[in-house]
């Protein structure tokens, strides 16, 4: 790590650091434009892509430096055959491959730490290289919170010591930070807040879209329950009978429930097209396509932090979401937007209605929540913050 002084005679310190990620979702957004900031800054980002190919990054991120963390064959074999503890031999596997990265990267350039997602285990993999652990949200997490499905229950055990091993331990919110405190007993003290940083120059001041309908909707997500994609299904029939012309756009992968499900609850011949399906659009894409919409709904069962509310509320989108984790620390109900009850349709179909019905309402709660969202997750507000953890302990 080399030192420089800054404009105040004070130093600042050039740093060396790599973020583990994945394609596609909050981590990669997470990854990219922190790793952006960091770069601007004077302090080199490697991002390293566990088990699959990098994406072609566009031009604003090609100062940094992409790697490939390449698990062994045998991973993908035992995740098809579904072997019970495949998704403990499989986060010992990951951090092989990412220690094997970092290794490399110190030899030719040097490097400070290494920043993984929850999900990891074996700190002595890391042999020697001091490691962050960033509570992204972890699969295990999202089964254990919404009982969708079984996991091995010394996964917490076994993150716990992860964690505890780690330099830091990084949370994005409050909520998921005494959920991961609990499960894996880590002292809450030992877990510091660092929210997700949003990037407002990718999100200028725009007038919202005309009243009247059409009205448009959008939701961002994986098409699974966990995401209460069901919940705003069986809402939409109540919806419809009020406003019947209402479009929601959906922007996520097929999951567990995907379009199959959609058809069984809602047949094709009542959508009238009303539906509309993205699989994968550009980032910027998905950003033009918010302030598009009339109102964001997310009523979801499971977030670690909520970043796609946060993108939405930054956009100047006025959002309703589930009342539950992390979302009443950002969502403030009737002034930012509407908070539902968790899996409750009748009511998640009734805010739908009102805030379609009462444009100044929209406009308020739009305006408010971009300043909120300003306020909390900046990223020239929130970088500095996670840059002073970093220089406290490296």
């Amino acid at each position: 790590m080399k030192s420089k002084r800054n404009a105040l005679g004070t130093k600042d310190f050039c740093m060396k650091i790599a973020i583990v990620s994945s394609r596609g979702g909050g981590l990669d957004t997470y990854a990219l434009e922190a790793g952006h900031w960091l770069n601007q800054h004077d302090h080199t980002v490697h991002l390293i892509y566990v088990g699959e190919r990098p994406p072609q990054l566009p031009e604003r991120y090609s100062a940094l430096r992409v790697h490939t963390a390449q698990t062994r064959k045998y991973l993908y074999y035992l995740s098809r055959l579904q072997i019970p503890y495949a998704s403990i031999i499989a986060q010992y596997e990951r951090t092989r491959a990412v220690a094997q990265v970092a290794h490399a990267i110190r030899t030719a350039d040097g490097l400070d730490f290494v920043e993984i997602p929850e999900g990891y285990a074996g700190a002595r993999l890391m042999g020697g290289i001091p490691f962050i652990v960033r509570l992204h949200g972890a699969e295990w997490a999202f089964r254990r919170y919404c009982e969708d499905g079984t996991y091995p229950r010394i996964i917490e055990s076994i993150q716990g010591r992860m964690m505890l091993a780690a330099v830091q331990r990084h949370s994005v919110s409050m909520a998921y930070a005494t959920f991961i405190a609990g499960a894996c007993r880590v002292p809450p003290r030992l877990i510091d807040l660092i929210r997700y940083p949003i990037d407002f120059a990718q999100f200028p001041q725009r007038e919202p879209p005309p009243d009247g309908a059409p009205y448009h909707l959008a939701i961002v997500g994986r098409l699974e329950r966990r995401k209460g994609v069901h919940t705003l299904i069986a809402a939409l029939p109540k919806v419809w009978a009020a406003e019947p012309e209402t479009y929601v756009h959906f922007f996520g992968k097929d999951g567990n429930y995907g379009r199959a499900q959609i058809d069984a609850a809602i047949p094709p011949d009542v959508q009238r097209g009303r539906l509309i399906f993205y699989n994968f659009v550009p980032r910027q894409q998905l950003i033009d396509q918010l302030y598009r919409t009339h109102v964001y709904v997310g009523p979801t069962r499971f977030e670690t932090s909520g970043l796609h509310l946060q993108e939405a509320m930054s956009a100047g989108r006025p959002v309703i979401a589930s009342r539950m984790g992390p979302l009443p620390e950002f969502i403030r109900h009737e002034e930012t937007g509407w908070l539902v009850p968790l899996d409750d349709a009748n009511a998640l179909a009734d805010a739908i209605i009102h805030a379609l019905r009462h444009p100044e309402e929209r406009e308020a709660y739009g305006r408010a929540g971009r300043e909120l969202a300003r306020r909390m997750f900046d990223i020239d507000t929130v970088m500095p913050q996670q840059l002073a953890l970093y220089q406290r302990d490296f």
